[in-house]
């Protein structure tokens, strides 16, 4: 919409160097779902939703980001709790720029450094994630030391209360203030054309601790594949509650003809295993139209299991 924030050359070179001046740039994007359950028709639902990005390079070396999200939820078919959710995702300051420095500072409002923690899976989908395993204090920054070629290291501290990214999320959530703190490393090799290994440790003051180990891999044509595991405990009272673990497979075709697949498998222990393909087909310049299908299976004891088929439209701007 407004620029662009990303060198169309490289960096380092002579034209590159000319790129890094000055920039903004502004981006959005806005859709809308509708799924409905195979065993449940009346939890049919309309989903809206929609993001925007703004970025600032005053210098080459200092820039601002600011990404905003918000999700809507509506019921189809009976009056069920109307659900809403607009938040910051991150607005931050950063010291050094990604393309040409190795030590960089990143500090203001944001998660800290864990895991991959992306998804291209429909909003449905996305609602339904344990936003838990990469929930932190919501205030702090983080020191990145990237050699520019393939390893890359990330210290994060942050002080402040809980981040509150998914109301109906049912891990508790606490008004208190707390400390945290994070490391991340990641580690670019060239098997299967170019992956990554991305390891995560994470502690809070309160007894939270957390362990990610997640896999990268894009190849030549552009798809994109990546693993994540991740581990949770907490300890409460002196007590050690049961440990929460996700197993995550993701996968995202490169566009193909204006079309691409996606596909994400989540196994969460002692709660559910859930699948969905999605397609995705450009049908008018910057508007995309989605099919999924998706099914769950609880393992929580009660054993229920769900079919759902989504469609919807998106528009990136």
């Amino acid at each position: 919409m407004l620029g662009s924030c990303e060198p169309t050359e490289d960096p380092l070179s002579a034209k590159g160097q000319q790129e890094l001046g000055a920039a903004a740039c502004l981006r959005g994007a806005v859709g809308a779902e509708s799924t409905a359950f195979v065993e449940a028709p009346g939890d049919a639902n309309w989903i809206s939703y929609g993001s925007a990005y703004g970025g600032a390079f005053v210098r080459s070396w200092l820039s601002m980001h600011v990404l905003g999200r918000w999700r809507d939820i509506r019921s189809l078919s009976r009056k069920l709790e109307y659900s809403r959710s607009h938040f910051t995702d991150f607005a931050v300051l950063q010291i050094g720029n990604p393309a040409i420095d190795r030590y960089r500072v990143t500090a203001g409002r944001m998660r800290l450094p864990f895991g991959i923690d992306t998804s291209q899976a429909p909003q449905f989908y996305q609602d339904k994630e344990n936003r838990g395993f990469w929930r932190s204090p919501t205030d702090g920054g983080y020191l990145t030391f990237d050699d520019l070629r393939r390893l890359r290291f990330d210290a994060g501290l942050a002080v402040s209360k809980i981040s509150r990214l998914d109301p109906k999320s049912r891990q508790p959530h606490t008004d208190a203030a707390e400390k945290a703190i994070s490391v991340r490393a990641a580690l670019d090799v060239s098997a299967l054309e170019g992956t990554r290994i991305v390891a995560s440790v994470y502690g809070a003051e309160m007894g939270e601790r957390r362990y990610g180990l997640g896999l990268i891999n894009t190849n030549q044509k552009g798809d994109y594949t990546a693993f994540e595991f991740a581990r949770r405990q907490i300890f409460s009272s002196g007590r050690l509650r049961p440990f929460e673990q996700l197993l995550r497979l993701a996968y995202t075709s490169a566009w193909q003809r204006n079309a691409r697949w996606v596909m994400q498998f989540d196994d969460e222990r002692l709660r559910f295993r859930r699948i969905v393909f999605d397609y995705e087909r450009v049908i008018l310049p910057h508007l995309n139209s989605k099919l999924a299908i998706s099914y769950l299976r609880a393992t929580d004891g009660s054993r229920v299991s769900r079919w759902a088929f989504t469609c919807g439209v998106e528009t990136t701007l």
